[in-house]
């Protein structure tokens, strides 16, 4: 697997309250995305909390490490958090979870289609969904913070090497009023 990200915080601001984690090795990763409720410092705060509780808990079910986080984050404003784990073995499979407005969208012959519950990771969760799906060689998937304009193409940038695709995402699509990050994986 091939993977690169972009973070930008918003316009003004010196630390960036989205956050990305990718735990694992090269047969099996989880691919985290967080975005900190609001900005700055205690955005980042929530997010950085949250990264530290995955890394450690990385190989349990994405169920429980949602629900693990919400707990773990309790004490901050919260977060919107989208996880993926995907095996590039010979099975080559994958699940997501996302709670908030963290989106996930994929190039891939396969229809895959991931969607986000309403909530609030440390707030507001009322029920987690893992979604399990099959992947081929060269399936490029996007994960991205509201700081990202939802209207961008990933097909257009989804033949780049993932660094020059997150690359272009970040300066063609992302938001000055927003933290932004991208997150772009090719199995």
């Amino acid at each position: 697997m091939q993977y690169a990200f972009r973070t930008r915080p918003k316009r003004g601001e010196n630390v960036c309250g989205d956050a990305v984690g990718v735990f694992g090795n090269d047969a099996r990763r989880l691919f985290a995305v967080s975005d900190g409720l609001g900005h700055g410092p205690e955005a980042h705060h929530a997010s950085t909390l949250a990264m530290a509780y995955l890394e450690s808990h990385w190989e349990e079910d994405l169920d429980q490490m949602v629900w693990g986080c919400h707990a773990h984050v309790r004490s901050t404003r919260g977060l919107a958090l989208f996880l993926a784990r995907l095996s590039d073995g010979p099975e080559r499979s994958g699940e997501c979870a996302g709670i908030g407005n963290v989106e996930c969208r994929t190039v891939s012959e396969s229809k895959i289609a991931p969607f986000c519950r309403d909530g609030i990771v440390g707030h507001s969760v009322r029920k987690v969904t893992s979604f399990q799906f099959e992947h081929a060689p060269g399936d490029t998937f996007a994960i991205f913070s509201d700081g990202i304009q939802s209207r961008f193409d990933l097909s257009a940038v989804a033949g780049l090497e993932p660094d020059a695709a997150a690359e272009a995402v970040i300066q063609q699509w992302s938001r000055d009023y927003d933290d932004a990050t991208i997150l772009v994986i090719r199995t």
